[in-house]
């Protein structure tokens, strides 16, 4: 009866231990994400198409994660990106960006990997980013703001871990 009793407590710190830790190398994100602060953005056949209409639109992609990381770890993340019609200057407005809290509160935002705005093809933007303190929680955002035209994104991807 005790030998069940251990086997069982075993298992279930087992179970306890993988739930509460999130596994290297695995993409965090489950999709579809969801859209935020738009009316022109749409999903289809895995592509999230972003068209603002002027340049004080704000259109973002996003979800957020709860990694509780008991000592600082790389995250790497990133999307593709393919520029329709967006003409203005190479910045972090059209891209992808987390928001970190760290486990002591404190906050760490607009961690950007910018997507380029010189090709109309699939381009990927990536970026690993070693936080100073563990992680509590990652918003993950995908966006296209302040500024005019039309911009895709596909493959979104976070993950815990520096990726080679």
């Amino acid at each position: 009866m005790k030998m069940k009793m251990l086997v069982c407590a075993g298992i279930l710190l087992f179970v306890w231990c993988a739930l509460k830790a999130a596994p290297e190398g695995v993409n965090l994100l489950k999709e579809p994400l969801e859209i935020k602060n738009s009316q022109t953005t749409t999903l289809k056949d895995g592509v999230y198409t972003v068209v603002n209409p002027d340049e004080k639109a704000t259109s973002y992609i996003a979800q957020t994660i709860e990694l509780n990381q008991e000592k600082a770890l790389p995250l790497t993340f990133g999307a593709e990106g393919k520029n329709e019609s967006y003409e203005g200057p190479f910045s972090g407005y059209y891209g992808v960006r987390l928001d970190l809290v760290h486990m002591d509160g404190t906050k760490q935002g607009w961690v950007n990997a910018g997507c380029s705005v010189d090709t109309a093809d699939w381009k990927k933007a990536m970026r690993t980013y070693v936080p100073a303190k563990p992680v509590k929680t990652v918003a993950f955002y995908l966006q296209f703001i302040k500024n005019k035209g039309k911009v895709h994104f596909r493959n979104p991807v976070l993950i815990q871990g520096k990726v080679p």
